[in-house]
């Protein structure tokens, strides 16, 4: 008996638009994807061409923060001789926003520090995509290195990526403290921690400088880096007695902490 025709090509009709339907809802899945977690896509990036190591960067606003989107740099001067007076430029809508960056004076190797507000224009979940200059007096081409006297103007040019997210801060700070505020001067260790928050993320791997004012207790290294745990732990050793006030310092951001040794 021949089968039904009309029930054949119902079949054949389904087979062939089924795979259409799936492969739309495919492509709306696809979308939705791409559009809502951008994030996935943007991998972010900071990079400069020479001279210049981007060590860190974050790009977002605040709860309190409105439309203003902040951007914060941790760089380091990748020059063998010294930088003064930094300055750092960020493209972004056919205008250039400059800041000056801290310290007006970069050791090779050392910290830099920029901070700045693009304004309006971005919201959350935003990609930014802009070229990154710095302009430093390079001291290495200067006709005494060891003064930076009439050090020449350079330019570093980068790029930095990311996703514009929430911050939960938008400032930079240092944390110092004693683990006893009162200690024996009897020359034993007593220890001094640090912590850097770079907008409210907690850092490792940052060199931290440590220094105090007294003649009569000493620090067990100048400059200890943040381990796994977010803490450089510096110990501290004093024979007499007396107030001791230890800073901490990591480029523009510093905090001073007292023992007082009895």
């Amino acid at each position: 008996m021949p089968g039904n025709p009309r029930g054949q090509n119902a079949i054949e009709y389904m087979s062939v638009y089924s795979w259409a339907v799936l492969l739309l809802v495919l492509v709306i899945v696809m979308f939705y994807f791409y559009a809502r977690i951008p994030g996935a896509l943007v991998p972010k990036s900071c990079a400069f061409v020479s001279g210049i190591t981007c060590d860190d960067f974050v790009v977002g606003t605040t709860a309190t923060s409105g439309n203003t989107t902040y951007i914060a740099f941790l760089l380091s001067n990748g020059k063998p001789y010294a930088m003064e007076r930094p300055l750092l430029t960020v493209s972004f809508n056919a205008s250039n926003v400059s800041v000056p960056c801290e310290p007006s004076y970069v050791a090779p190797g050392g910290a830099i520090v920029c901070e700045l507000a693009i304004g309006t224009g971005m919201k959350m979940g935003d990609i930014l995509r802009v070229p990154v200059y710095v302009r430093t007096n390079y001291c290495g081409l200067s006709s005494n290195i060891s003064t930076c006297y009439d050090a020449p103007v350079e330019t570093y040019t980068g790029g930095l990526r990311a996703i514009d997210t929430m911050l939960v801060s938008n400032s930079i700070t240092l944390q110092v403290y004693p683990k006893n505020s009162t200690a024996p001067a009897d020359g034993s260790p007593d220890p001094v921690y640090a912590r850097f928050f770079f907008f409210g993320s907690e850092l490792r791997n940052v060199p931290i400088n440590f220094s105090v004012n007294s003649t009569g207790a000493k620090l067990g290294a100048p400059q200890v880096v943040t381990g796994m745990n977010g803490y450089a732990e510096d110990p501290l050793y004093a024979a007499s007695g007396g107030k001791v006030a230890i800073t901490a310092k990591y480029g523009n951001a510093s905090n001073s902490t007292v023992v007082n040794f009895t």
